[in-house]
Formats: C-alpha cells, sequence, structure tokens
C-alpha cells in the first residue's frame, strides 16, 4: 500500500522505541527528499490516531521540524501527563480500597502500563481505569466503588453489562472506571481464573500490586488490538512496548502455548506479523510463522482504516474474522454478529433497556454493519 509522507512519518514513530534504521529512515523523509511534507496533515494523522504525545517524543530526536509543530505537539504531551498522573493517583487509591476490603485486582493498560511499558507517562493517552478483578470478588468489588462514591454508569445497564460484556462500568465525577472479571469475550472463551494463574504481586510506588504475566498481557493486548479493528495506532503502542522491551523477560514459547489454549494462535501469530512487517520489531526467528493465506489481504485492510476519519467498523470486523482458529468459530460470530442478542444490540447501539427502539435496530442491524460509517474524530 502506498503511504503518503505524512501517513509514513507518523507510522514509523508510532513505536515507543524506534529502531536506529527507523530512525534513519524517518531523517530521510524530513529532509524532504521524498517531497515537501504537510505539516498539518502530519498532526492531523497523530491526532486521529491518538499518538501525538509520542511523535513529540519521537520527533524531539531531530532538529528538523518547525518549532511551531513541536509546541504544538508539546502541548498534548504535558496534559497527557497532568491527566494520567492523576489517572495513576486514582488507580493506586482505588487498588489500596480494593485491597483493604479483601480483594486483589490488577491494573490493565493506561498510566500504568504507560509508565512500566513504555517508561514514560505521559505517552500513552487514556480515557478511563481498568482493573481486574477475580469473577467471585465482583459484587464485593462493587460494594466497595460505590461506598467511595462511585456510581455504575447508567448508559448502559448493569444487566446488559453483566450479561454481554466483561466487564461493570463505573463512574465518579469526571472519573471512569471499568472492573473487568474477564478480558476476552464474543470470539473467544478464556475461564475468568486464567488470568491470574501466574500473575505476580510487584512493589510499584510504594503500594504492593498483582501484574499480569507479560505473555498473559500481551494475548489479552492482541485481543484487544483485534476488538478494536486494529485502530487507531494507539493500540499497538503497548503490544510494542512489550515486544521491544530492551530490559523485559518474556518467553515466546509460553506466549505461543497461551495463544494456543485459547484458540488465538492464527490470530497472534497474524499480529506478530503485523508488529514486524509495519514496525519492524524485532521478533525471534523460532517464533516466526509461515503467513497465513490471505494475510496481505488483511493487513492492506488494517493500513487502509489507519488514515481514514471515517471508517465501517463492523463490516472491517467481517473480514477479522478469518483470524479465528477455526472455521466453526467463524461462522458462529459471524452469525451472531448479524443476528446479536437483544442485549448486545442494546450495547451495539446505546439503547436502554426497555426501549422499543430495540426492535428496529435488531432488523436493520445487517443493513447497519454494511452501510453505516463511524466518525473516528
Amino acid at each position: 500500500m502506498q503511504l503518503l509522507i505524512e501517513e509514513h512519518i507518523v507510522l514509523l514513530l508510532s513505536q515507543p522505541m524506534p529502531s536506529d534504521s527507523v530512525m534513519q529512515n524517518v531523517r530521510t523523509l524530513l529532509s524532504g527528499s521524498s517531497g515537501p511534507i504537510d505539516y498539518v496533515r502530519l498532526f492531523q494523522i497523530a491526532n486521529l490516531n491518538q499518538v501525538t504525545p509520542l511523535l513529540y517524543k519521537n520527533l524531539s530526536a531531530f532538529q528538523m521540524v518547525p518549532q511551531g509543530v513541536m509546541q504544538k505537539l508539546r502541548t498534548h504531551y504535558v496534559a497527557n501527563i497532568q491527566r494520567n498522573t492523576a489517572h495513576l493517583d486514582e488507580t493506586l487509591h482505588i487498588i489500596d480500597i480494593l485491597r483493604r476490603a479483601g480483594i486483589s485486582s490488577i491494573p490493565l493498560k493506561g498510566s500504568f502500563a504507560a509508565e512500566t511499558l513504555l517508561g514514560d507517562i505521559g505517552l500513552y493517552p487514556t480515557s478511563d481505569i481498568d482493573l481486574l478483578v477475580q469473577r467471585d470478588d465482583l459484587k464485593k468489588a462493587r460494594e466497595s466503588l460505590i461506598a467511595t462514591g462511585y456510581e455504575i454508569s447508567r448508559e448502559i445497564s448493569e444487566q446488559d453489562q453483566l450479561s454481554d460484556t466483561n466487564h461493570l462500568r463505573f463512574h465518579r465525577n469526571k472519573t471512569v472506571l471499568e472492573l473487568h472479571w474477564n478480558l476476552v469475550i464474543r470470539y473467544f472463551r478464556a475461564d475468568p481464573d486464567y488470568w491470574w494463574e501466574d500473575a505476580k504481586e510487584i512493589e510499584y510506588r510504594g503500594h504492593r500490586i498483582f501484574q499480569l504475566s507479560h505473555e498473559k498481557l500481551l494475548l489479552y493486548l492482541v485481543f484487544r488490538l483485534f476488538s478494536k479493528g486494529f485502530l487507531p495506532l494507539r493500540f499497538f503502542m503497548l503490544p510494542l512496548g512489550i515486544v521491544s522491551g530492551r530490559n523485559m523477560a518474556f518467553d515466546w514459547d509460553k506466549f505461543m502455548r497461551y495463544a494456543g489454549e485459547l484458540k488465538m494462535e492464527r490470530l497472534a501469530n497474524f499480529a506478530i506479523n503485523l508488529l514486524q512487517d509495519i514496525f519492524f520489531a524485532e521478533i525471534p526467528e523460532a517464533v516466526q510463522r509461515s503467513r497465513m493465506p490471505g494475510y496481505e489481504l488483511i493487513k492492506d485492510r488494517v493500513m487502509a482504516g489507519l488514515f481514514k476519519s471515517r471508517v465501517n467498523t463492523r463490516l472491517r470486523m467481517v473480514m477479522f474474522l478469518l483470524l479465528l482458529d477455526s472455521p466453526v468459530d467463524t461462522f458462529r460470530v459471524l452469525l451472531r454478529r448479524i443476528f446479536p442478542p437483544l442485549a448486545e444490540v442494546r450495547l451495539r447501539y446505546n439503547l436502554p433497556r426497555g426501549s422499543l427502539k430495540v426492535l428496529p435496530y435488531y432488523l436493520l442491524n445487517p443493513f447497519l454493519m454494511l452501510f453505516k460509517k463511524t466518525k473516528r474524530l
């Protein structure tokens, strides 16, 4: 796929630890030898993909970008540091509250991941707090959060969240918190206890907290990348933080074994090849597998969506269902996407429980899948 110069620069710099060869490629592009750079478009592409803080950090290595552009990117970076610091403080506060109630919890993505995986709390834009708790602790955790001043979000009914998602959503003032009891849903199946089997307790900023193993964290992040339709570029950052981690112990054999246990081998293989092809991530030769039939077609579909302001996310997912290990699972999920349970219809179209609109939306769903495009920003 032919990229614009601005798209190429943003793509190459949307990784936390670009290699020397990647930086040299960017330097060549910035020199103008391939054509003039439209910095307004460059910023728009980065903003569309929610990577402006990371672009600021990586472009700071060059003295070739107009000062006004760098200042605008820096403003995003500083604002993100402030927002993420507040989110991290609240995350640790909630973890302590749950611990005092006898509940273990694991922070997912967000500010914690930005600091531990990327080494800089300001690089990864976050919008909410995500914690994993054990299924048996969900009721007690719910009560603890409500006692702290959080409320269950009413945009989606609690019954629908419990029956058709893997989390409960809470809010307090402008803070949104999602309490997960599982990390995969719909496309793949895992016992909720699966994620805790090799979790470990660590010391972090004076707090004792649990952390997913790096292998299961990458598995979850690959699923999340898939479930979000491989966009925006922001969702590639944390997987790249693990894959590119210079000082991080990572067992690739264990990761692939875990992928096999969840019937995610095909998806895991695609994601690894994608990280290698797009970002030049260094993947051990022993892990590299032959590319699946249709790999280039699906890769082009991923790439094409990254730079569009409006995309048909549901239709994109139909093609991505080819990444499921079993044709039976592909058919099962496709059938469910066309004829979803009513709870999923309400979730998909933000309908309150009891709304009479659920039937028209159910009937229109196949057509909306084909034709409705969503504005990304």
